[in-house]
Parts: structure tokens; sequence; C-alpha cells
């Protein structure tokens, strides 16, 4: 008789399935980006999320998913770091460093002065400037924390780098054709230019074998901004009392410390690689759950002309740069 008069408790085992499901998403997500390669793992997760949402059932259940991926994406990041190595992007050379360099900062300075001049929402526009000059949606699920970015606005910035690098990605073989470019040349521009390591890949198998290993450093050098670029974005939304370096970002810049040491095996580098891939699908699947029609109208067309100019920025930096030096 006493024990009906007791308050039910939740016990730890009723919240493990909030888990779950953005994990089988990623799942999903992963096999869905080995079809359609160019949308990618993350932005499928988005989509997946996002149809279940519209579906409009189990509202609680879905808010506990929600909450559930919020770590998985951050260690994501972090394990983002383990692909890069110092010594790949030394191997370059000076020049192929400095358009990196160049680009990242050209790309991100500029989208960050025009957003508010198109009228674009301060958070998209700081979500724009971190996807496209960085890493895509990596950088976007990275930046979010720190931009204090709404559900809308992380959607938006996803599908723009999703829509602009897979342009990108296709015009890029076609134009170092029409420009007469070296693979090596057109591997630069492409590494340097496009915005997620799939569609960099990609782009460079197009182009051809002499294009992909240095395509690839370019890109996995670019990643190497991500650490700076949050803080920078942290402390341009951040308060006086706002906290410090998010521990995401230490891991990631340990991770890159670990992975240039060239000690761990290719085997757990490529583990990690999929693992990170997995872990931020799964974080934009929990995004995606917040996401409704409702929230998505009235975008816009001013957020097209800003990840329009970014493209064009992150496209001509790195050309003008080849030609010069």
């Amino acid at each position: 008789m006493t024990s009906t008069l007791l308050p039910h408790t939740p016990t730890p085992t009723r919240r493990l399935p909030a888990v779950w499901a953005p994990l089988a998403a990623a799942g999903a997500s992963v096999l869905a980006a080995q079809v359609v390669p160019f949308v990618g793992a993350l932005m499928w997760g988005l989509i997946v999320g996002a149809l279940i949402a519209n579906l409009g059932r189990g509202k609680a259940a879905l808010d506990r998913q929600a909450a559930a991926s919020k770590p998985l994406i951050r260690i994501g990041v972090a394990l983002l770091g383990l692909q890069l190595s110092f010594s790949a992007l030394a191997d370059v050379g000076l020049g192929a460093v400095l358009i990196i360099i160049a680009t990242v900062v050209a790309t991100f300075t500029t989208t960050l002065w025009l957003g508010p001049r198109l009228g674009v929402d301060h958070d998209l526009t700081s979500l724009i400037a971190a996807g496209f000059s960085i890493c895509g949606a990596a950088a976007i699920a990275a930046s979010q924390d720190a931009v204090q970015a709404s559900r809308r606005s992380i959607a938006a910035a996803v599908a723009l780098v999703t829509v602009f690098g897979t342009a990108t990605m296709l015009a890029i073989p076609v134009l170092a054709d029409l420009l007469h470019l070296t693979e090596t040349e057109a591997g630069i521009w492409a590494g340097a230019s496009i915005h997620e390591i799939a569609q960099v890949i990609a782009s460079a198998s197009l182009i051809g074998a002499a294009a992909a290993p240095i395509a690839i450093a370019i890109k996995l050098g670019r990643v190497i901004g991500l650490a700076p670029i949050v803080l920078t974005l942290s402390r341009r939304h951040g308060s006086a009392d706002a906290p410090g370096v998010p521990w995401f970002v230490v891991g990631f810049v340990a991770a890159c410390l670990v992975g240039s040491t060239g000690l761990l095996p290719a085997a757990v580098v490529d583990i990690a690689s999929v693992a990170a891939t997995v872990l931020l699908a799964a974080g934009m699947y929990g995004l995606g759950l917040g996401l409704t029609g409702r929230e998505l109208a009235g975008i816009g067309p001013r957020a097209l002309v800003l990840g329009a100019v970014a493209t064009l920025v992150a496209l001509g930096v790195p050309l003008l740069l080849l030609a010069i030096l």
C-alpha cells in the first residue's frame, strides 16, 4: 500500500533509447551518403531528423533524442583532429600553405562583413562564414554553440553549404580543363575551394590521379583552421562572462597533435574517421528533430546571395594566388 503512494522516479535505463535513435539514424545517413556522396552523411542526418519532426508525433521522445545527440556532435568534432597531420601539410609547400590561409581568412572575413549589409541574421551569417571557409557542415556543427544559433539557421547554413559545395565540386574539373591547369594546380584549387571533404575527393577524382592526394592535403589544412574560427565566433557572440575554450575544441587540437605524430596505425585513423562521421551525423539528426516547416519558412534569398559570394571568394582567391605564386 505504501509503495503505491511513493513518487515515481525514472530510472536511467529509460533514457537509453534516446541515445540509440540518433546513432541508428546516423548509420542510415552514412549508408545514404554512399549512394549519393555529394550530399554527405551530415546533410542526410539533418534530412532524416527533419522528416521525422514533421510527422508531428511523440514530441517528448523526440526532445529526449535531440538532447541526447548534443554530446555526440561534440565528440565527433574532437575526433576530426585525428585525420589531420601537420607534416602532410608541410609537404605541400609554403605556397600552398599561403593559399590555404589566404582563402580561409578572405572567405571568413568577407562573409562576416557582407552578411549584416545584406540583412542576413547574425547567427546565420556566422555559420555560413564558418562552413564555407573551413569544412562545410562539420564546421557549422562545431560552431553552433559559439554562435548560439537557432535550429532554422543551422538548417539553412547546412543546406547552403551542400548546394554550393556540390556546384563547386562539379564546376572545378571543367573550369580547370578550360584554364589549362595542371592536375597538381587543379588539386590545390579543389582542396582550397570546395566545402566538404567528400566533395573534394569526388572532384579530385574527376580531375585525375595526381590531383587527389594534394587536394585532400589542402582540404585537411583548411580543417586545422576550425579551432581558431570557433574561438573567434565564440568571442564575437559571447558576453564578457562567457566560458573560455570549449572542451571539444581542446580535444580537436589535442587530436591534431596526436595525429601529427604519425604513431597511430592507419586502421585506427580510419576507424576514428568513420566514428567522427557517424557521431556528427547523429548530432545533425538531433538538430533536424527541431525543424518544422514553420521554422524553415522565411529564410529568404539574401542568404542565397551571401552563400554565392562566399563561394566565389573561396574559388577566386586560390585561383588568383595560383597565377601569382
